[in-house]
């Protein structure tokens, strides 16, 4: 009887740690996502297509590189830090000096590879100087996991919000008063770097004495590593990848116009996000062992799908009349690629808990083979439609990609947690 309501309490406070850091990520990203979403309707105004869409290229551009980070080690250090939470200060440590590397590399990798490609001379040197992020970033989500491991998401919060809160204002004050992408790209940059000094305050109070540790890991974590980072980059690659084939296939004006309508569509769907965040430490304690019951996977998909399946009901119908007036005329195109791209997130975050269940019971190779089956489909989809539907061919090919993700993942989620019932009920002593 005790065992039960010992069992039953530890249930409730679970439930209400994931409620409250859901709902503290719900209402943070609710405030970034508000100011974001100004911004990506006035900076395109103010800029143009043609500059908007050099602006998204050299985002993009760099993002495929954002692999190097190492996230997927954020990945298994939280799964390991949650289960093992003496050990914090450890792996933070670990993270950090592997991280460290693991982005130079990356900004090497980047100016290298931008020296092949047919872009401006101008260009080439505002990607290479804006891959200095790449390391900021790389020590923000190492705090940020910390904070998630020890289910304090407002620090997440209060880190989400400034961000958007210096760069979105600055940017278009920038923009109002004649300056370009440069001054763009110097504003973000600004506004990462002090959020990362004050990430560095906040985490004495998790980790009293924050140091580089050797960037050397075990067998066994290195291969989780590496699967997770290469999921990382998969993601990478049916997102990010989609301007940065456009801009080998076709003009800075229509990159503008299809980032435009990818841009909207993310600032608008963020909130499932921190659904998801939350859930990752909550899945990792709860269902590590390879089992979740159908009916909790069911009610989570539909959970990270309400938010998606609304928007798609109500901006549909005015989707054109709604851009023409808050972007202007220039970006009428963007109407259809964005409808589309809605039902693209309803598919893509409806996915989001299976995903999170095979990351956090060990089965991320798996999630791999499934994401490189999704990538490349993309690739050929985005070379096909493309030159059959133009950039509405671009949107279709990501909801055919959303939705093999969301079957394949789905289906193995529930044989897998099959397969583990079926083992414990035969492990059961008579």
């Amino acid at each position: 009887m005790i065992t039960k309501l010992y069992r039953r309490a530890v249930d409730e406070l679970r439930r209400r740690s994931i409620l409250r850091n859901s709902l503290i990520l719900t209402v943070a990203l609710g405030i970034s996502r508000a100011l974001a979403l100004a911004g990506a309707f006035l900076i395109p105004r103010l800029l143009g297509t043609e500059q908007y869409g050099r602006l998204n290229i050299v985002t993009a551009f760099i993002g495929l590189f954002a692999v190097f980070n190492l996230r997927g080690l954020d990945q298994v250090l939280l799964r390991m830090a949650s289960r093992e939470p003496d050990r914090l200060e450890e792996l933070f440590a670990l993270s950090v000096g592997v991280k460290t590397v693991g982005s130079l590399l990356g900004i090497l990798c980047t100016v290298l590879a931008v020296l092949f490609t047919d872009y401006t001379r101008a260009d080439q040197i505002l990607i290479m100087a804006y891959s200095v992020t790449l390391y900021i970033a790389a020590l923000q989500t190492s705090m940020q996991k910390t904070y998630q491991a020890c289910e304090r998401m407002e620090y997440v919060a209060y880190a989400t919000v400034l961000t958007e809160l210096i760069s979105v204002p600055g940017s278009v004050l920038a923009v109002y008063y004649g300056y370009g992408v440069p001054t763009v790209l110097l504003i973000r940059f600004s506004a990462q770097f002090l959020v990362l000094a004050l990430n560095l305050k906040w985490l004495v109070k998790f980790v009293p004495r924050p140091r580089f540790g050797r960037p050397r890991l075990d067998r066994a974590t290195f291969r989780q590593t590496i699967d997770f980072s290469i999921l990382d980059l998969l993601s990478a690659l049916t997102t990010q990848i989609d301007v940065v084939m456009l801009s080998f296939l076709t003009t800075q004006s229509e990159v503008g116009i299809y980032a435009l309508a990818q841009r909207m569509v993310l600032n608008l769907l963020m909130f499932p996000v921190a659904i998801g965040r939350s859930m990752f430490p909550a899945y990792a304690k709860r269902y590590g062992h390879g089992a979740i019951p159908t009916r909790i996977l069911m009610r989570h998909m539909c959970l990270t799908a309400i938010i998606p399946a609304v928007a798609l009901l109500v901006l549909t119908p005015f989707a054109e009349p709604l851009i023409r007036f808050l972007v202007g005329d220039a970006y009428a195109p963007s109407a259809p690629v964005f409808v589309l791209l809605l039902i693209y997130a309803l598919i893509a975050f409806a996915h989001l808990p299976t995903s999170i269940f095979l990351r956090s019971c060990g089965h991320e190779r798996k999630a791999v083979w499934i994401g490189s089956g999704a990538a490349a489909l993309n690739i050929g989809l985005n070379l096909v439609l493309f030159r059959a539907m133009g950039l509405k061919g671009i949107a279709v090919s990501s909801i055919l990609v959303a939705a093999f993700r969301f079957t394949a993942t789905l289906t193995l989620s529930l044989v897998i947690s099959a397969r583990t019932r079926r083992r414990e009920r035969e492990n059961l002593p008579a």
